[in-house]
């Protein structure tokens, strides 16, 4: 009952804020005044808001991506679409240092033999829990899940179910929150001219194997 008050009472407002037109171009022309200006007042700031996002220490990684997709909810509402890519990278950047810490010892470590061991776990890791725990999105003829807190670990190698479903795709993250670093330095190279036939699922592929939920 609330929720249909303050409609009314919005309803109200507005009549009252038009009351004086007398034409329907004059009607229209304070219409847009009022609320064409608000609306773009809002896309401004809901846009500060994603570009100024920050994950705390401290936060769950799931709490945060609902927190950016409720923003990219709320930018969609108002006819501003944002790319996976791009959408990928402020993720990325909205990471906190313990995050970019752990990705640069991986990369860095390779040379003293700590980011070879690493990537020796986070392999093992996917190939027995990621056949154990974790969610299902495609119909495949095994147990592959995937793990979503594993994907920045990996590089994108958790989402295994993806993998599984599509295994000659070469994006394994196949939804623009899931994180799939393999994916956005294969698309840069795409980009720049250095990877060709670069290889995806079409839609039709994806209606095929998508789980009845």
């Amino acid at each position: 009952m609330s929720g249909i008050r303050a409609k009314i009472d919005k309803f109200d407002e507005i009549i009252i804020e038009v009351s004086d037109e007398k034409t329907a171009a004059s009607l229209w022309q304070k219409l847009e005044s009022l609320y064409m200006t608000k609306s773009l007042t809002n896309k401004l700031l809901l846009k500060q808001r994603l570009f100024a996002l920050r994950m705390q220490d401290g936060i769950e990684l799931r709490d945060h991506l609902d927190k950016l997709n409720s923003i990219l909810l709320e930018l969609r509402n108002n006819n501003v679409k944002v790319e996976d890519e791009d959408a990928a990278l402020i993720l990325l950047v909205s990471l906190p240092n313990s995050f970019k810490n752990f990705m640069q010892s991986f990369i860095v470590g390779k040379d003293t033999g700590i980011g070879v061991a690493m990537e020796h776990h986070v392999t093992c890791l996917i190939n027995s829990l990621c056949h154990i725990w974790g969610s299902r999105t495609w119909k495949t003829n095994d147990t592959s899940r995937n793990v979503w807190w594993l994907s920045v670990f990996s590089f994108g190698e958790s989402w295994h179910n993806n993998h599984h479903a599509f295994e000659s795709s070469a994006r394994q993250g196949l939804e623009w929150w899931q994180i799939d670093i393999s994916w956005y330095i294969v698309r840069f190279l795409e980009i720049i001219g250095l990877a060709t036939d670069v290889k995806l699922p079409s839609e039709s592929q994806r209606r095929r194997m998508a789980l009845v939920r």
